[in-house]
């Protein structure tokens, strides 16, 4: 029998980002379901033997004393019994999967495959074969007998349907059968008491005794385990089991502190054999696995399944587990392994092909099954990418962007092949992984280029600029190259690089096109990009990364979002620039980017391509810093043709003094003949030719070249090798050899020695006259349909949000500004609501991109005209507070649940959704320019809108989201509480939420004592530290670690390694923490105090002024109000310390100091609520050192007042530890057993604190230390 578990296996999705429990609360899912169906498998006289990601293989073995049909009916009610048994357990967070099940029969053969380091076990056969054929016609909730096994049955006793012509669809059992005898007792219970008298050895099965463990269940197990029990022989199965799961074994822990969440690389294979019998496919498995595991051991990899029962020869293996080597990069191991494995594999004899897919990300890591049956298991996206990219790969490895992103290896290595469709992921960039790097077929030409002609003057022009290069009083800084079209200008520029790289200065090169002159500041960005090497990066948050890493010492971290423009990032827009006026912006800018060029590059120069196209914004950039001395500039364009048409860009250039302008002329007539051999490839042309050339090209390269190209197309020419003994036959013309010796690209011709004359040369390349010249085949013109202005319009659109979003918000201005009569014009044409839907959403756009640069006047002006589309903007004040008390009242008269989801099945009213979002924005700007009346109306309405109207997610939380800060602003703390109802409601009934991994929502999971949603969280955060733009995500991983095991007792890395980590971040300037400079203050304050708790000497850099945790708090800020709370209770033990010692010079400073942030924290509690507990007990140990105890006591039961209304269990059970300390004597060692037990690596393991309740919680946790001495 084979159950189809892919249902049940695929509800790891609603647990992601810590919903519904977490890895926990999945694995206990699984569990529940595993369990019911392994006790119905083993009540009823099956076995189950293996499991995979899709399916579970249960056998019932019939001895020869039994009826086969007797079994097989047995085992179609045994089916049925699962099905109703699975149907029966219920959850609120998941459907009840639909399992389907197939049974077949026949003969099976087991054998173990591996040798002593690694073993492992498959099962194969004519039963076998069956169940793959069949699974392919079975829908979810099926129960399919092969024809094997609807062979031995009386359709009579059955209701059931064809599928086809092989198998059959048991619908449901008509008669009760007579008694079945089974298998004989085989006598297990006596095995068991027998084994109850000897002492018991650790169980290969699991984290208990075996005894109990066997006691506890009420049905019959294999007796092979009984049998390997009594035999002592668990130290030969050790080969079969998990390392992780060996080392719980061994250190006797529960194997439920392997469930976790891990960053894993996960390799599926499939290997197609040809056609044999079942024991050559046993050895060939064999063979297979041990070169398998031969290779993946060195890169520690986890052989996590086989199989032969799904698809061919089946293999997963895992990079990245617990208890291997996962220092190494994960990523990088996987994919050398499979390179590895498809190389060596594909020499095993009997190999059809293989299928590899790779694949990394976050994954469920845990032990599933029952008490006698468990396994090992991985499930996660990244799990079924890489069975779904193997499913495609034919004798390749393809992987997904992730792979191609983080493996460190070249790109190279990786070959696109496009979107495609996968299963159960839908579409998806595929690539594949080389074993050797792509080798790009490069042209001589690239290689070898052939000298410039009749030029000399340009370069000695380059070669003077470059000889001035550093000197303040040079007369030109750079040079412009004029000339018509196709006149050379490009080939001066490629001789002049290989002159720039001879002297060693940075060069910067770049051709233009058309399209630059569209995007503003796209040539400073290009240039840049190349400075910076940064030419790869694809995203944002990759050029952030590469700005922070190069501008870190010479640019403070508010002055990098001036770049936001140029580079297209997204750093955040300090006070001062959003101040700013935009010439006092460009100003800075200016500065930067001289900033960079003196002190981080040096020498540079820039050589530009045709830079008629180039923007204004850049060509202002690039004339700024011609007066820098470091820098030459090299420029081609277009000769104008007359001086009444010249552009913006030509003005400037030509009027620019400090540019020494070189027109091109024509070539004289003796570099035409060699200008022919250059273009045709050879050293000699006919004389025909070249008397062409000479009278009709008037010395023009451009007509020369077009003369070429079409005597090729119609092949009037062709190409010979001749001797030069052949030369007299035909009438050739043979240039200065000089002209045609190819020199490599990084040799100037004076480096050269002289060529050899054709007369000396073996073989001569020429061009003759062809006998058969073709007529011209004229070209098939390409017909341009017009494009519809609707479908302009919306595409213009679109890609303007897209510019926006990647920090280009003027150049989306400018293509949205130019597609405004458009959008009139159509408006004209037609009133209907679609066409002023687009007006209200193109309005919006140029408001967002006004918003973008900084123009907030602009951004209202086109907020207010799309509100004003639909509906009126009161003007009159009393109106606005008249309408704000309407909105409210409905809050308050009807509630939030019956305005809003009195009807969850209306339909989504599109007009009233962009009414909305126009209001959302308009409230937005209104507030930005401190009109609190109107942005507190628009907001309201908005929200009202929103929530009624819209099923989209996004546009709920963007609108909750402003709202939030809106009513903050406001002080309308109520509000705020209701509009959380609203989206958590919203949250709640959304099916895949996104994730959002905050430090805040990490700490308050504590606070409630959600541990392991929390533990998952802050894993999660580490693992995609590596995506963040700096170290700000890294650092609070390290300082929530640090900050839960001073306050929940919870070792997750210890002082050691977070101390390491702060003192890497410390030798580095703020800019590495930018995003975040929060994080490293927390990383600061837990430092401090473990320091502190421990008793060892202080780090001085540690203890901060008072001024960083009283700064005020503008708007919601969770980690600096909290942090605050950590500075105090710093401060208060500083103060303890203070006590013990005689005449402490600032004791009463300290003391200050507490006060003085206890009444920030009192002040700041009005607004939030949450800081009541903490600041409370806090201000109950001061009163303590102070020796106010009735006071303390006081403070203490308000403590525990506000955090039991609050559900805050951290502090009452902090609370309820104190209150022991403090009050009895016999208490006063807990803080030595904190110190001496808990903080150390070898403390409480996190996983034990998620059963304790909060009153044993207490327990382990620090309690302060009550003074010797009073003040």
């Amino acid at each position: 029998m084979v159950i189809d578990m892919t249902q049940l296996f695929s509800f790891y999705k609603r647990f992601t980002y810590a919903q519904n429990g977490g890895s926990y609360g999945f694995f206990s899912l699984l569990n529940d379901y595993m369990s019911a169906i392994v006790e119905e498998v083993y009540i009823n006289h099956g076995d189950v033997l293996k499991f995979s990601h899709n399916d579970l293989l249960i056998m019932w073995k019939i001895s020869r004393n039994e009826f086969i049909a007797r079994i097989i009916r047995h085992v179609i009610m045994t089916a049925e019994s699962i099905q109703k048994t699975i149907a029966a357990l219920k959850n609120e967070v998941t459907p009840i999967p639909k399992l389907s099940i197939i049974i077949s029969m026949g003969t099976a053969v087991f054998s173990v495959i591996g040798d002593d380091r690694c073993r492992n076990f498959v099962i194969c056969g004519g039963s076998i074969q069956d169940i793959k054929y069949t699974r392919r016609v079975c829908l979810p909730g099926d129960i399919v007998l092969c024809e094997s096994a609807w062979q031995y049955c009386v359709p009579s006793h059955y209701e059931y349907v064809l599928k086809d012509a092989d198998n059959v669809k048991i619908i449901k059992v008509l008669e009760a059968p007579e008694e079945i005898l089974m298998a004989r007792d085989m006598g297990i219970e006596e095995d068991i008491i027998e084994l109850a008298k000897s002492p018991s050895h650790v169980s290969i099965l699991s984290d208990v005794s075996v005894e109990q463990e066997i006691r506890a269940t009420h049905f019959r197990t294999r007796v092979s385990v009984v049998d390997a029990l009594r035999r002592r022989i668990g130290m030969y199965l050790r080969s079969y089991m998990v390392t992780a799961v060996l080392m719980q074994i061994d250190n006797e822990q529960s194997l439920a502190y392997l469930i976790e969440i891990r960053n894993v690389t996960v390799v599926c294979i499939s290997i197609i054999p040809f056609d044999c019998t079942v024991f050559e496919l046993i050895s060939l498995t064999d063979e297979i696995y041990k070169t398998i595991q031969n290779i993946i051991e060195s890169y520690s990899g986890l052989m996590c399944l086989v199989n032969l029962f799904e698809k061919d020869i089946s293999f997963i293996i895992i990079f990245g587990l617990r208890s291997l080597n996962s220092e190494n990069n994960n990523i990088l191991n996987g994919v050398l392994s499979a390179c590895q494995i498809l190389k060596e594999v594909k020499h095993i004899i009997g190999i059809k092909a293989i299928l590899i897919g790779v694949s990394c990300g976050l994954a469920f890591c845990g032990i599933i099954g029952h008490i006698v049956r468990r396994q090992f298991m991985v499930f996660g996206h990244c799990v079924d990418m890489a069975i779904s990219l193997m499913m495609i790969s034919y004798d390749k490895i393809y992987c997904d962007y992730n792979i191609v992103l983080k493996s460190t290896l070249k790109r190279e290595r990786f070959r696109r092949h496009g979107i495609k469709t996968l299963r159960k992921i839908g579409k998806c960039q595929i690539y594949e992984i080389l074993d050797e790097p792509l080798k790009t077929e490069v042209l001589s030409s690239l290689e070898y280029k052939y000298p410039l002609l009749g030029r000399l003057n340009e370069i000695e022009y380059f070669k003077d600029l470059l000889d001035e290069i550093g000197i303040s009083e040079r007369r030109y800084s750079g040079l412009v190259i004029e000339g018509i079209e196709r006149s050379g200008k490009s080939r001066i520029l490629d001789a002049y690089v290989t002159i720039v790289k001879s002297r060693e200065i940075k060069l910067v090169q770049l051709p233009l096109h058309p399209s630059f002159a569209e995007k503003s500041y796209s040539v400073i960005y290009h240039i840049l990009l190349q400075i910076f090497n940064a030419e790869n990066c694809i995203s944002i948050s990759d050029r952030e990364k590469v700005l922070i890493n190069y501008l870190s010492e010479i640019v403070e971290p508010e002055n990098l979002c001036y770049l936001n423009y140029i580079m297209r990032v997204q750093f955040p827009k300090s006070n001062t620039y959003c101040e700013e006026t935009d010439w006092q912006r460009y100003k800075k800018m200016i500065d930067i980017f001289e900033k960079i060029l003196n002190e981080i590059i040096g020498y540079v120069c820039i050589l530009l391509d045709d830079v008629h196209y180039m923007d204004p914004f850049s060509w202002q950039f690039l004339s700024a810093i011609l007066s820098n001395k470091h820098i030459v500039l090299v420029m081609t364009m277009l000769e104008p043709v007359s001086w009444d048409t010249l552009t913006q860009i030509e003005t400037g250039i030509s009027q620019e003094k400090r540019l020494k302008i070189k027109s091109l002329n024509s070539l004289n007539a003796e570099y035409l003949a060699a200008f022919a051999c250059q273009f045709l490839n050879v050293i000699a042309i006919p004389e025909t030719l070249e008397r062409i050339l000479s009278q009709h090209s008037k010395n023009g390269i451009g007509w020369c070249e077009a003369f070429l190209m079409s005597i090729l197309q119609v092949k009037a020419l062709d190409i010979i090798s001749i001797s030069p003994q052949e030369v007299q036959k035909y009438n050739l013309v043979f240039p200065d050899p000089s002209f045609l010796s190819k020199i490599p690209v990084y040799l100037t011709p004076e480096e050269l020695a002289p060529p050899l004359q054709w007369m000396q040369m073996t073989t001569l390349n020429v061009c003759v006259p062809s006998k058969k010249p073709k007529t011209v085949i004229e070209a098939n013109r390409d017909v341009i349909e017009d494009i519809q202005p609707e479908m302009f319009i919306k595409f213009t659109m679109e890609y303007s949000a897209g510019l926006i979003q990647t920090g280009q918000s003027l150049h989306a201005i400018k293509f949205l500004m130019n597609i405004s009569e458009d959008i009139n014009e159509k408006n004209r044409e037609k009133d209907q609501f679609e066409n002023i839907f687009i007006k209200e959403q193109w309005l919006i756009l140029i408001g967002d991109a006004y918003i973008e640069s900084g123009n907030y006047s602009e951004a209202k002006k086109y907020y207010t005209e799309a509100v004003i589309l639909k509906t009126e903007i009161p003007q009159n004040m009393r109106t606005i507070c008249y309408n704000i008390i309407i909105e409210k009242l409905r809050y308050t008269i009807k509630g939030i649940y019956k305005i809003f989801f009195k009807n969850e099945e209306i339909p989504q009213n599109d007009e009233k959704v962009g009414i909305a979002i126009a209001l959302q924005r308009f409230s937005m700007i209104s507030m930005i320019q401190n009109n609190k009346k109107a942005a507190n109306l628009a907001i309201l309405q908005s929200i009202r809108m929103i929530f009624k109207n819209s099923s989209t997610f996004l546009e709920k939380g963007n609108i909750y989201l402003c709202a939030v800060d809106i009513f903050r602003q406001l002080n309308d703390i109520g509000m705020i509480e209701d509009i959380e109802k609203m989206i958590l409601l919203v949250i709640r009934n959304k099916t895949a939420t996104a994730g959002w991994i905050k430090s805040e929502e990490i700490i308050i999971l504590v606070w409630k004592k959600h541990i392991n949603e929390a533990v998952d969280l802050l894993f999660e955060l580490y693992y995609t530290s590596g995506e963040d733009v700096d170290y700000s995500a890294t650092t609070w991983y390290y300082a929530l670690c640090l900050e839960f095991l001073l306050d929940a007792s919870m070792n997750l890395e210890s002082y050691s390694s977070c101390n390491k980590f702060y003192t890497f971040i410390n030798t580095k300037l703020k800019t590495c923490v930018s995003r975040d400079p929060t994080s490293l203050l927390h990383l600061n304050n837990a430092l401090l105090i473990w320091q502190l708790r421990m008793n060892v000497p202080l780090n001085n850099e540690l203890v901060k002024d008072i001024e960083e945790y009283v700064k005020d708090v503008a708007s919601y800020n969770f980690s600096e109000i909290y942090c605050s709370i950590k500075g105090l209770e710093s401060y208060l033990l500083i103060l303890y310390r203070r006590l013990d010692i005689p005449q402490s010079y600032d004791l009463f400073d300290r003391t200050y100091y507490a006060k003085k942030i206890i009444k920030f924290l009192h002040n700041v509690s009005i607004y939030f609520p949450f800081v009541k507990p903490f600041t409370y007990f806090l201000e109950s140990y001061m009163r303590l050192l102070r020796g106010r105890k009735s006071t303390s006591q006081a403070c203490m039961a308000k403590a525990e007042k506000y955090a039991i209304a609050q559900g805050n269990k951290m502090v009452i059970a902090w609370i309820e530890q104190n209150k022991r300390t403090w009050e009895v004597d016999f208490f006063n060692n807990m803080a030595e057993y904190w110190v001496e037990f808990v903080a150390s690596s070898e403390g409480i393991l996190w996983q034990e604190i998620h059963l304790l309740k909060p009153i044993a919680w207490s327990t382990i946790l620090y309690p302060y230390p009550h003074p010797k001495y009073n003040y």
